[in-house]
């Protein structure tokens, strides 16, 4: 070979080279975007567990302390509660 063929082959090359280049950065680009959203969308699901969670937890409170009051009417009154308190 010589250098008056080597130089179209160096530039198409070049050419195709940055096609390739291009062509993966654009793929990256929307791998990354893809990622963000993914992260974005996690996060409000433990945004939204952490907010159930503490419904829940309110909740049992809650009915923790109805149960209490219940049982203690129930002594006062002179009744035995049947299961004691704290046996299921």
């Amino acid at each position: 070979m010589d250098w008056d063929t080597l130089g179209p082959i160096g530039a198409f090359l070049g050419v195709v080279g940055g096609g390739v280049a291009w062509v993966v950065n654009l793929w990256l680009k929307r791998a990354d975007r893809k990622e963000d959203r993914m992260i974005e969308r996690l996060k409000a699901e433990v945004a939204e567990a952490e907010k159930e969670s503490a419904e829940e937890k309110a909740l049992r409170v809650t009915w923790e302390k109805r149960a209490i009051a219940w049982y203690k009417q129930l002594v006062d009154a002179g009744i035995d509660p049947t299961p004691p308190w704290g046996v299921d």
